[in-house]
């Protein structure tokens, strides 16, 4: 990027430029107020059995240490001619320095960034620690004068990153608005976009288990909606290698949320069993729901997966006889995943005597029962949620992201406003999966 070199190249030459160090220098001395002092710090000294000093940086111009780079920054922008700086962040000491040093040099300074990422960074693997983001609103979403660039914007790319930003169709950046310093800024982050668009994000907004779906050339045990993503998916050249491949990435980026993958037996088969039940330990996937797999032919599935001691089967339940679902339970482990539909996620086909099939369910087994309820969503049933411990709804995700463009935006606050009303409702604890 031009701008970058010609800054490395005004950085080099100012750092062996004996008058501009004199001036930075005089500036750190006269207006920061350096040097500070060193302060023993008897008591805690004493406390801790050792010698302790403190760095008196408060002390300095502005009360903090941040003036001292932004002094020398400020310095190299009038060498090199310019006229507006823009903070680091518009958060904390950097901005109120960066602000105060750009009035002393008689420099137009605008904000951006956010220091909120540093205060998240370390409760990412947290999963009992909620983050919330909050954007401001400006005169109001609904005017369009506002820096709720990932509720409103869309990914493009600024000032060599790529992240979410406010723009027009033609890719124009758009004015920020806010009031308060700092936050008027066009964009966010790309750390905080990831947390949006990934299965972190997802978490945050109050998923307990993410089901990942496993594209299949003929998924015939879904309906319309998922055959459709599943079909587009395939065609896009999405496959189970690379579906493992995103798994150990969103591993390492601390989503520690369990993942059940939800798959036909083929695609396993041809993998080879022994080697997906491996890879499955390695990649972090918690669970595996076949759909086409007849609980009389598990056999072979359940024992590679016991052999690597990694994920679990997952035992899948439709509206069958009623005598056999305590077959299909007796062993069943980590939670029961039970169909209301004729066929997944169709309009209306809704398992006629709803209460006492799950109550059937329940009887079965003392693992919890999550309920299928697909395009239903966000009706749930009344029998769904006094008889099970959670719900899926993956078929109306799916056409949530179809109808909004695939705006992860849209199915997290579906997320959260779907898990609130659950609560509401019965405390069922809302199970959301992302398929």
């Amino acid at each position: 990027m031009n701008t970058l070199k010609e800054l490395d190249r005004t950085f080099e030459a100012a750092r062996r430029d004996p008058e501009f160090l004199k001036e930075y220098q005089y500036y750190l001395r006269q207006y920061v107020g350096r040097e500070t002092p060193l302060y023993y710090a008897e008591r805690l000294s004493a406390a801790c059995g050792t010698n302790i000093y403190l760095k008196r940086e408060d002390l300095n111009h502005t009360g903090a240490h941040k003036i001292n780079n932004v002094i020398g920054q400020l310095l190299l922008a009038k060498r090199m001619g310019k006229k507006k700086v823009i903070a680091e962040t518009g958060a904390g000491q950097h901005g109120v320095a960066t602000a105060t040093g750009a009035a002393l040099f008689d420099l137009a300074c605008v904000g951006g960034g956010s220091n909120a990422i540093g205060m998240f960074a370390d409760f990412i693997e947290e999963t009992g620690v909620e983050l919330i983001g909050v954007e401001a609103a400006g005169r109001g979403i609904e005017t369009g004068e506002h820096v709720a660039a990932m509720a409103k914007g869309k990914p493009g790319t600024l000032h060599g990153m790529y992240s979410y930003l406010l723009q027009d169709e033609d890719g124009n950046i758009q004015l920020a608005y806010s009031v308060s310093a700092g936050l008027d800024y066009p964009g966010v982050g790309p750390e905080h976009a990831y947390l949006k668009d990934s299965g972190r994000a997802q978490q945050e907004a109050g998923a307990d288990v993410i089901e990942l779906g496993i594209p299949f050339s003929d998924p015939i045990a879904d309906g319309p909606v998922i055959q459709n993503a599943s079909y587009t998916s395939v065609c896009k050249g999405t496959n189970l290698k690379k579906v493992f491949g995103m798994m150990e990435e969103i591993r390492k980026e601390g989503v520690s949320v369990p993942v059940v993958f939800m798959m036909y037996y083929n695609t396993i088969l041809s993998y080879g069993p022994d080697a997906f039940a491996e890879k499955c330990k390695t990649a972090g996937v918690d669970g595996v729901i076949v759909a086409d797999l007849p609980f009389e032919e598990q056999g072979s599935l359940q024992a590679a997966l016991k052999k690597a001691d990694g994920a679990i089967l997952i035992q899948s339940v439709s509206p069958v006889s009623k005598s056999r679902i305590p077959v299909i339970l007796k062993n069943a482990a980590g939670f029961c995943c039970v169909s209301l539909m004729d066929a997944a996620g169709q309009e209306g086909g809704v398992c006629g005597d709803m209460r006492r099939y799950l109550s059937a369910v329940r009887a079965a087994c003392d693992i919890p029962v999550i309920a299928e309820i697909g395009a239903c969503a966000p009706h749930t049933p009344a029998p769904v949620r006094e008889l099970t411990d959670g719900v899926t709804a993956r078929s109306h995700q799916i056409r949530l992201l179809e109808q909004t463009g695939y705006d992860i935006g849209a199915v997290q606050k579906f997320c959260i406003d779907f898990r609130k009303k659950l609560q509401q409702e019965v405390g069922t604890e809302g199970c959301l999966e992302g398929a």
